[in-house]
């Protein structure tokens, strides 16, 4: 397999009116969009079809790690594995792997925002965006952890509750 693209070729590349693509071998090729942004894809056939998988944008992926990962998939399809159900596979067993957020699933929030929230304050937001009064337990920390979560929160509320105070009575120098 002799490997046609170079990285100072890689570097001068820019964007067209419409994106083309730069082919080195063994089915890997650097797709270039009209913004100038250029990805790494990998062409292969698998059961009769065309398939095509990602390995990320250039310069983040280099060259070298580009050729790396063809070889890999390479590899696969040879053994008869489809790479990109090989990696959808992989990210299914990641995020089985990943603990839950909370104790309970059917509590577990919807909402990348409320995911966020409960991580950031221990508690879903009230419909305001704002934790409500009592704090919930069931992230996944230590008794310890989670009493020092609880003063954190008891402290954080009592300073925010008495500086709200001191703003509303016009405490501000004019």
């Amino acid at each position: 397999m002799r490997n046609r693209l170079t990285d100072s070729q890689l570097r001068a590349v820019r964007g067209e009116a419409k994106a083309y693509k730069l082919f080195d071998s063994g089915g890997l090729y650097l797709l270039v969009n009209p913004d100038g942004s250029r990805y790494w894809r990998f062409k292969y056939r698998f059961g009769g079809r065309e398939k095509c998988i990602s390995f990320g944008t250039y310069p983040e992926v280099s060259l070298q790690l580009a050729r790396e990962r063809r070889t890999e998939a390479r590899r696969q399809v040879a053994a008869g594995i489809n790479p990109s159900e090989a990696r959808k596979q992989e990210k299914k067993l990641l995020e089985e792997r990943r603990p839950p957020l909370l104790d309970k699933p059917d509590e577990a929030p919807g909402s990348a925002f409320e995911q966020w929230f409960v991580h950031q304050h221990g508690q879903r937001p009230n419909r305001f965006g704002q934790p409500d009064a009592e704090l919930r337990t069931e992230i996944h920390v230590g008794e310890q952890a989670a009493q020092e979560l609880r003063e954190r929160m008891a402290w954080d509320q009592r300073h925010t509750s008495a500086l709200w105070a001191w703003q509303a009575h016009g405490s501000t120098t004019k």
